[in-house]
């Protein structure tokens, strides 16, 4: 027949497992028992210096990540100012 829509088939679920399948298992974080207060203790005059380095470190790294891009030594925000004026120059809105 012409122009007849194929009948369509109802959904059949991917999932072969059930709700109900799952429905009496325990779920670990709703359970009630709630340990005490948690002290933290502050760290020593030792540990200072090496967390203070590893702070620095980490600084540095998120630094680098943001200046360079994948596109090899390619400083991010150049290359955008670049294609922003490119873009401003044939007349497009940013």
């Amino acid at each position: 027949m012409i122009g007849t829509k194929p009948q369509s088939q109802p959904l059949k679920s991917q999932n072969q497992y059930l709700l109900q399948d799952f429905a009496l298992q325990p779920i670990p974080w709703r359970k009630p028992n709630v340990p005490g207060q948690v002290v933290s203790t502050p760290i020593t005059k030792q540990q200072r210096p090496e967390r203070e380095a590893m702070k620095k470190k980490a600084q540095q790294e998120r630094e680098n990540a943001a200046k360079y891009t994948a596109l090899g030594r390619v400083q991010c925000f150049i290359e955008r100012e670049r294609e922003m004026e490119i873009s401003r120059y044939y007349g497009y809105i940013m």
